[in-house]
């Protein structure tokens, strides 16, 4: 019988999955690229000012909350592609 490690997250997910690929240096250049619009870094802002004065709703916090897990799963892509990068630069370069 083979066992199985259970994801606990998105992240996790996202994780298992990028050890099993290599990352080429356009994929790398192009996660770099990943970010939020002004219009969703404005509506960030929005909701984090609402959960910190207590007047966000169910509906907001879930919103809120994708913001957040979407973000952290972005800031990971973006660290790997870095290393990626990293790695194949000359060593001079580095």
């Amino acid at each position: 019988m083979v066992a199985t490690v259970r994801p606990k997250s998105e992240t996790d997910l996202l994780l298992k999955m990028w050890e099993r690929q290599r990352l080429t240096v356009p994929v790398a250049e192009a996660f770099l690229k990943l970010a939020f619009s002004e219009g969703e870094l404005a509506r960030v802002s929005e909701l984090r000012a609402k959960n910190s004065a207590g007047t966000i709703t169910t509906e907001e916090l879930a919103e809120y909350d994708a913001f957040v897990r979407v973000s952290l799963m972005v800031s990971i892509l973006h660290s790997r592609a870095r290393i990626v990068l990293k790695a194949t630069k000359p060593k001079a370069e580095r």
